[in-house]
């Protein structure tokens, strides 16, 4: 006998549940914010007198030169120079962090003149090269750096001078102690305060090649003019000349950039033997024309005279 499924108590039960009657329930806002307490109007901070700001994306100097040119960056590191340029007025900046230094080129007055040597600062500029080496161009912001760089001490390299390592040196402040100069080198001419003209001359150590030492027109009169009064004034046997600067090149040739009064140093030395006795000059006698020359030689007597050194003069 076959058994009959009764399925109108469910089927009841299911037209139930669609009545009409529904409750809708709704989503009450919560008494608090989970916790987070904000500060009232009396405890809100006024903002800090400090302009500084805090830049992302740092690259340090040493990475930069493998950077593609036109690449904004922003780096940082202690000023160790910053002296008039030659474009428009704008000005030249050397920073340093570590061992790596960096040109910050062209920068403008109002941004060059919120800064000092000695400062820590964070730059932003355009990666470009010159002479094959990176500098920093179209510099469009300079901040002193929240956290000091660790001072800068000039590099000596008055014995381990070669032209070769020191274009690898970039913008780098090193400094010569007690060294000679080219004995031949002619007199410094400074110019005019009006017209300054730009100095260059050859430090002579006992080892290595010569060494350049240039001093930009750009840095003024001042510098200048002292830069060429005391290398005049210099005894080319006995006296040295010590000089902080920070380095350059210019066609191949790595030279010390001199920016400041303090940096150039003449030394005196003293002479080590006996007095001199006697200077012959030849020939004698001398007969020139109009616009002729003639080289004239010294002989000073004794021969280990201690200071041997004959100048010359005409009226």
């Amino acid at each position: 006998m076959k058994k009959k499924l009764l399925l109108l108590p469910i089927f009841a039960l299911l037209l139930a549940g669609c009545g009409s009657d529904q409750e809708t329930s709704t989503i009450s806002e919560p008494d608090s914010l989970g916790g987070i307490e904000f500060p009232s109007e009396d405890e809100i901070l006024e903002p800090s007198e400090d302009d500084s700001v805090v830049l992302e994306d740092f690259n340090a100097i040493g990475e930069i030169r493998k950077l593609n040119d036109d690449t904004i960056v922003t780096t940082g590191g202690v000023i160790t120079s910053k002296y008039v340029g030659a474009a428009n007025g704008n000005y030249s900046i050397t920073i340093q962090d570590g061992e790596d230094a960096l040109l910050l080129y062209a920068v403008e007055p109002a941004i060059a003149d919120t800064v000092k040597v000695g400062d820590s600062i964070k730059v932003t500029g355009k990666k470009t090269t010159y002479q094959n080496d990176g500098q920093l161009s179209d510099v469009t912001e300079i901040v002193k750096a929240d956290t000091p760089f660790n001072p800068v001490e000039p590099l000596d390299v008055s014995a381990t001078w070669v032209n070769a390592d020191m274009l690898k040196q970039g913008a780098r402040l090193v400094k010569i102690v007690e060294i000679k100069v080219d004995p031949l080198a002619p007199e410094l001419v400074p110019g005019s305060p009006e017209s300054v003209n730009r100095l260059e001359f050859k430090a002579v150590p006992d080892t290595n090649g010569p060494i350049t030492i240039f001093v930009p027109q750009h840095v003024g009169w001042e510098v200048v003019n002292y830069v060429a009064t005391s290398f005049n004034g210099m005894n080319r046997v006995l006296d040295t000349i010590s000089v902080v600067g920070t380095m350059a090149q210019y066609n191949g040739n790595a030279q010390i950039f001199v920016t400041s009064v303090e940096n150039f140093v003449v030394n005196k030395g003293e002479a080590v033997g006996p007095a001199v006795t006697g200077v012959t000059i030849a020939p004698k006698t001398l007969s020139l024309d109009i616009g002729g020359s003639s080289e004239l030689s010294a002989t000073v007597e004794p021969a280990d005279a201690g200071n041997p050194v004959v100048s010359y003069s005409s009226s």
